[in-house]
């Protein structure tokens, strides 16, 4: 989920950060989603180079507590005297099931009544363009197996949409240094700071689940795997 930086009250990081570690990832996947989702806390996904293992501890999980504490210390106790609060997704049964279940997490958790509401695809890119939401949903799939094709080209604040209308000078220069270095263990590190800036301690954005395509295989086929999603069936094999 994207916040609309500009908008109250997500103008206060606190406030994102007790939205963030409300939503109790584990369980949005074991009983609404049940398709082999991975938790996310940081944004580029497994597979790909700068990808953040959660052992790292990168990024907000769930934490009840946690959540309560931000939003009291945003001034904000138990929801009190927050401005009315949307969430906007894409028209889909499927963004409509995470949606409701995310809006009870935080009317139980942080005593927080948010609206939903849908709009068709197209409409809704002109949308988020335009004016975006406080709260809004959208998905990222990888163009090339690289971490700069999900925090450079995505959230910088002068070289990409920026639908979150967000504007970090560290990041910026971080992931400028990443696109420019060659050594992958600086790059890595370098990568590791941003997610720390995005997710973490600005919490520009929520990360919630990283997706998963089922697939019924024959114990005899032996596999391979493209993070980008390529099959390579060429490689396959059957074993005897």
């Amino acid at each position: 989920y994207g916040f609309n930086n500009t908008k109250p009250p997500f103008d206060n990081h606190l406030v994102r950060k007790a939205f963030s570690a409300a939503i109790n990832r584990q369980a949005l996947i074991d009983y609404i989603l049940k398709g082999g989702q991975i938790p996310a806390t940081t944004f580029t996904c497994p597979g790909l180079f700068g990808h953040i293992p959660a052992e790292e501890g990168v990024g907000i999980d769930y934490d009840l507590e946690a959540a309560k504490k931000y939003l009291a210390d945003a001034g904000y106790p138990e929801g009190k005297g927050l401005p009315e609060i949307t969430l906007m997704f894409n028209t889909s049964e499927f963004q409509s099931k995470i949606a409701q279940a995310i809006q009870q997490m935080w009317k139980e958790t942080l005593g927080v009544e948010v609206n939903l509401t849908n709009q068709e695809w197209k409409v809704y890119l002109e949308t988020l363009t335009e004016d975006a939401p406080q709260i809004f949903c959208l998905d990222w799939s990888a163009d090339y197996a690289d971490a700069n094709n999900f925090v450079y080209e995505i959230f910088h604040s002068t070289d990409s949409d920026n639908h979150i209308k967000w504007h970090n000078a560290e990041f910026d220069s971080v992931v400028e240094e990443a696109a420019r270095e060659f050594d992958p263990a600086k790059r890595y590190e370098l990568y590791k700071r941003a997610e720390q800036i995005l997710c973490e301690e600005e919490v520009a954005i929520v990360p919630i689940f990283y997706d998963a395509i089922q697939w019924m295989v024959k114990p005899r086929l032996q596999r391979t795997f493209s993070p980008l999603g390529g099959q390579h069936f060429d490689q396959w094999k059957i074993v005897k």
